[in-house]
């Protein structure tokens, strides 16, 4: 089994999170909120007090070469209307960056995140644009 993750800087309700994961992956998602023991990805959310506050963990059968990973942070970013960070799978970073950002436009930039408190965030000034 293979795990991908992602922060969103709303907070969510884990239902509608699982219900858009569910119209973007094939065989579903369970959870500790929804029991479906026949889908192929779990679902673990947490909560944060600053900064990103929702991080998103899938674990699933398989996160291979076919995953679409920033087709499915688009995705999230524009059913909720929320800007997603990530550390891409495929995606080539500047060496100067560690994760990926979608802001609420869609477009993607590498940036530095910064470790707060109670969460994370983007450190100020990191955005880079991506043309991917």
């Amino acid at each position: 089994m293979s795990a991908y993750s992602f922060m969103v800087r709303k907070s969510l309700k884990e239902s509608e999170l699982i219900s858009c994961l569910d119209a973007f992956l094939d065989g579903g998602v369970d959870s500790i909120l929804r029991r479906r023991p026949e889908s192929n990805y779990f679902l673990v959310y947490c909560e944060f007090s600053e900064g990103f506050l929702g991080s998103v963990h899938l674990h699933g059968v398989s996160f291979d070469k076919d995953f679409d990973e920033l087709s499915l942070v688009r995705h999230v970013a524009c059913v909720f209307n929320t800007e997603v960070i990530f550390e891409p799978l495929r995606i080539m970073l500047p060496k100067s960056r560690e994760s990926a950002y979608i802001d609420l436009d869609g477009l993607l930039y590498a940036v530095d995140v910064l470790d707060l408190e109670g969460g994370v965030d983007i450190l100020a000034g990191s955005l880079l644009p991506l043309d991917v």
